[in-house]
This record gives structure tokens, C-alpha cells and sequence, in this order.
């Protein structure tokens, strides 16, 4: 994983897949640590500090360990990327509407 350079609101815009891989490891009922020890399991060096920081968009992941939490939690890469570019297009539109309504 890698250690963002970034403030904290360019983060939580650009750390796409933190808050998935929260809430799909919440659902799995497992802690930061056996979704390390999963992850280890299957040749990646990752650890506890490291699923936190991800979940709190402290850090990014790389395309190989996209592809390693998609396989883990059964999902699709798409699915651990779309839901917060589904979630910030809801945002962007909810603003437009703002604007929208600020005009009349």
C-alpha cells in the first residue's frame, strides 16, 4: 500500500476503495487484523496499521492488492471502485442542484 501524499479532503475524495473495504469487512463480521492475516495468507505482505490507514484514507492500494481484496471479499474490482464514484456523482449533482435552486 502506498502512503498518501495528499491533505485530508484530497484524500477522502481520491481513496476510493477505503470506506468498501470497511463496510464489506464490517459485514464479514472480521477485525483489521484477519483482514490482514487474509491478506498475508495469500503472499501479501500487509498488516493490521496498514487496513486501517486504508480504511481511513491515510493510504492508497496498489492494482495488485485491489485485485487480492476483490478475491477475498468475492467481489468485483468495479464494485470496490464504484460505489464512492457513485456516491461523489450523487454529491456533484445534489451541488448542481444547490446552484440550481441559489439561481432562482
Amino acid at each position: 500500500m502506498y502512503k498518501n501524499r495528499y491533505d485530508d479532503n484530497h484524500t477522502k475524495r481520491n481513496n476510493i476503495c477505503g470506506r468498501k473495504v470497511a463496510r464489506l469487512r464490517i459485514e464479514k463480521g472480521w477485525s483489521q487484523r484477519e483482514l490482514a492475516e487474509k491478506l498475508q495468507t495469500i503472499g501479501h505482505d500487509v498488516g493490521k496499521n496498514q487496513i486501517s490507514q486504508l480504511e481511513l484514507g491515510s493510504r492508497f492500494v496498489n492494482d495488485i492488492e485491489l485485485k487480492a481484496l476483490s478475491e477475498i471479499f468475492h467481489v468485483s474490482v468495479g464494485e470496490l471502485l464504484n460505489e464512492d464514484i457513485y456516491m461523489m456523482e450523487n454529491e456533484k449533482l445534489a451541488f448542481v442542484a444547490d446552484v440550481e435552486a441559489d439561481k432562482l
